[in-house]
């Protein structure tokens, strides 16, 4: 499954991984993990300028704004737009002064995804993600549409590169628009427009200024495409309306349904893919002393499911053992110091693991594994110490339930207002008692206690409930461990998984809430029945319409543990900057005229292939075949590039009569051995799968007959990335050199930098060496790998 991060940087990039966003989220100050700051359950997280500084948009200055995003592709099943913030007055206006109007937000898109690992549904997981409190729409600045006119047939589109400033000369002209045709225009500049004319004294005409609209084409009413410039003079397009700009592509289909304010089923959920924009923060206000408003910005974002395959989702079912795989560091076991010398690793014993390194959990890729000649394997735990591979359990990701998540039942919460007393917090806290191993170092000693003692004293009677005098003295100390900031707590409470009633279930009629409501001053309470009753939704969503307990997921742990792709992240901006260019791929003209004719008609489902689609399908399959540390990642995507002719073609150019049998000295042991063979078995995929034989071995791999339906390598996209993926794991052409036996992981493992190396297992030779180092190095850099 393709995941993303829920923000990104100041740039719009990625984050590279968890921790800087785990790190930005411990500075959040209402909503954290399990606990808001109203003591009461919370089983979601908050997003707020604290961690996203630019994720907040206004109709004055939405340019630079950076969009949360979606975490897992899936598709739209719910939503509620909102035209404009509620402002609910609070309390009663004093004589002589105006009522306190607070804003805040209950806009929401619901998400829905389907983990899927394997082909056997008893390794599925189907869970939901809530993004709350979106922007509503009168944040979003409102765009000009514009239509060709007649007279405009054939106006000019010129190139955008960003760069482009007010009365410079027009930027190249690289197509044209026809009559008709409509344009969103997100700014206007005026460029310099050479004259065809000259005056009557025979001289050239100056440059003449016009009026150009940046602009991008409308498809089935949304904004679509790459921006341009085109002219906006009156002659050649006329104004046909206003539309918002900026909104993420889910959100123009939503606004075009027309519904406000009221939760929204689709007949057809909206496909979306993780990364795509799901929105922006949106101001929440809150009264202060003195009858003064306090404004944040804010989003809450949940993961949630109710699929019966939980919790048995969490041991791998299926016994799946392609993937991500973790190392948990076995006590007593020894350690060694390594050297490097003359180009050698030489390793020095040192002491055995201790109590406290024992358990550690780290992501085997992470700890830099290297295969010395015998073939055991080496892992880096902690700086200058390595473990041999007898000392480590490898832990597929798959297996959640090893990796510690823990799943926690809770009965039904009959008033959210004690929801920090109820019995699945004692089992939390017992949990991580006993998970800190109190065997260890002191530090873990004294935690281990701790949480033993929070569980002991908020059941003090032994009666198995948490009464509401004993949270009431113990409740700062419930939440400051629930807080926790020692590293593998932290982990082990994002690693829990609750099952529990949701706070978007039921009005405030409903009878959990009315110790809640009771508690407050009339003020309050007024307030508070509005906005609960503004928020809810979930009883209008017919997969979630039941008054009932659903598992929540801490949204940024799950995620990073069920993708392989978490770190180095092949992208569609990547693969365009690599190649130098941002035309269509997979077209087959650099084969030629006749070539890019018949590829286009032959495999119509590969030719120009979706960019998004293709590089999700791309990491998505690596992954599946551990192709997932980064120096496997670069060599794989460096030889695919060229092998594919920078990918442009998944056929071979040649003709294939040169693996003809009596053409070829290997054609008869590589199995073609009939006239024809050759052309029938000519390279196809990514890294261009080439004989008979190779066919067959993929064949029997996975149980699909490519050697009946060869075309089919080039004419379907994800079997030219499997058959690639599984050459370079099962195939690659060294087998001797550190017993790889065709496993070109291992000699990516073992040579990081030898692109030379690489390219003898997948080509035979050095042919286009250059190009694929350059590549290599590009990624690299990238990357920011060494």
């Amino acid at each position: 499954m393709e995941t993303r991060y829920p923000i990104r940087k100041a740039d719009g990039k990625d984050f590279a991984g968890p921790d800087e966003i785990l790190a930005l989220l411990r500075n959040e100050r209402h909503g954290q993990w399990l606990a808001g700051n109203n003591g009461m359950w919370h089983g979601g997280i908050h997003i707020s300028r604290e961690s996203a500084p630019l994720a907040v948009i206004s109709a004055e200055s939405a340019e630079g704004a950076v969009p949360l995003q979606c975490i897992a592709q899936g598709e739209i099943v719910a939503w509620r737009l909102q035209q404009d913030y509620h402002q609910q007055p609070y309390g009663e206006a004093a004589e002589g002064e105006e009522a306190i109007n607070l804003k805040y937000s209950s806009a929401f898109v619901l998400v829905r995804s389907v983990h899927k690992p394997d082909e056997n549904p008893a390794t599925w997981l189907t869970f939901y993600t809530l993004y709350m409190h979106l922007a509503p729409l009168s944040c979003f600045p409102k765009m000009m549409v514009y239509e060709v006119t007649r007279e405009g047939e054939g106006l000019s589109k010129r190139r955008y590169s960003g760069t482009e400033t007010s009365g410079q000369e027009a930027p190249p002209s690289f197509g044209a628009l026809s009559a008709g045709q409509k344009v969103i225009v997100e700014q206007e500049m005026m460029f310099l427009v050479p004259q065809r004319h000259r005056g009557r004294d025979g001289q050239r005409l100056p440059d003449a200024p016009f009026q150009f609209g940046l602009a991008r084409n409308i498809k089935d009413g949304a904004p679509s495409g790459e921006k341009f410039w085109t002219s906006v003079m009156p002659r050649f397009v006329a104004p046909a309306g206003e539309k918002y700009a900026y909104l993420p592509d889910w959100m123009d289909k939503a606004v075009q349904n027309g519904t406000m304010d009221a939760v929204v089923v689709p007949p057809q959920p909206i496909a979306i893919r993780a990364g795509d924009a799901i929105g922006f923060l949106a101001q929440d206000d809150t009264p202060v002393t003195g009858g003064a408003v306090q404004s944040d910005w804010f989003m809450h974002i949940e993961v949630l499911s109710n699929d019966a395959n939980m919790p048995a989702f969490l041991s791998n079912p299926g016994h799946l053992t392609k993937g991500t795989m973790y190392i948990e560091v076995q006590g007593g076991q020894p350690l060694y110091r390594c050297e490097e010398k003359d180009s050698k690793k030489i390793f020095t014993p040192l002491e055995n693991t201790s109590d406290a390194e024992a358990g550690k959990l780290l992501r085997r890729d992470d700890a830099k594994p290297w295969k010395d000649e015998a073939g055991i394997s080496c892992y880096l735990i902690k700086p200058e110490t390595w473990i041999k591979q007898d000392g480590i359990k490898e832990i597929i990701q798959h297996d959640l339930k090893a990796l510690r998540f823990t799943p926690l039942e809770q009965e039904p919460a009959k008033d959210f207002q004690q929801s920090l007393g109820e019995p699945w917090l004692s089992k939390a806290f017992n949990f991580i008692s006993g998970a800190v191993h109190p065997e260890r170092a002191l530090e873990s000693q004294e935690l281990s206690e701790y949480y033993s003692q929070i569980a002991k004293v908020l059941d003090a009677n032994g009666d198995g409930k948490i009464s509401a005098t004993e949270l009431k003295l113990y409740r700062t100390a419930v939440l400051q461990g629930l807080r926790h900031n020692n590293e593998e707590v932290e982990m082990l409470l994002r690693r829990l998984i609750v099952k529990h009633e949701s706070e978007w279930y039921g009005k405030s009629a409903h009878p959990r809430w009315q110790t809640l409501l009771g508690s407050l001053p009339k003020a309050g309470q007024d307030y508070a029945k509005i906005w609960i009753d503004n928020h809810e939704w979930m009883s209008q969503v017919p997969a979630l319409a039941k008054d009932e307990a659903v598992w929540h997921f801490h949204p940024v742990e799950f995620i990073k543990t069920i993708t392989s792709i978490e770190k180095y992240i092949i992208t569609v901006e990547l693969v365009e900057k690599l190649l130098g260019h941002n035309k269509p791929w997979f077209t087959g003209k650099r084969g030629g005229k006749i070539f890019a004719a018949k590829f286009k008609d032959s495999y119509p489902n590969a030719y120009e292939y979706n960019k998004s689609d293709f590089v999700a399908a791309l990491n998505s399959t690596m992954s599946e075949f551990g192709i997932s540390g980064p120096y496997h990642k670069a060599h794989f995507l460096s030889q695919c590039l060229h092998e594919s002719a920078h990918f442009d073609t998944t056929l071979e150019f040649g003709n294939g009569e040169g693996y003809n049998p009596g053409a070829h000295v290997d054609a008869y042991k590589n199995e073609n051995r009939v006239m024809g063979d050759g052309p029938k078995y000519r390279g196809r995929g990514l890294i261009q799968l080439t004989w008979k034989k190779n066919y067959r071995l993929y064949s029997e791999f996975s149980g699909e007959d490519v050697v009946s339906n060869p075309e089919n390598v080039a004419g379907n996209i994800q079997l030219a990335i499997k058959t690639a993926c599984w050459f370079w794991r099962y195939n690659g052409g060294i087998a001797i050199k550190y017993n790889a036996k065709g496993d070109i992981n291992i000699l990516v493992d073992n040579e990081p930098q030898n692109v030379r190396l690489i390219s003898k297992a997948v080509n035979g030779g050095t042919n286009g060496l250059n190009e694929r180092i350059a590549c290599f190095n590009e990624i690299k850099r990238e990357w920011n790998l060494k």
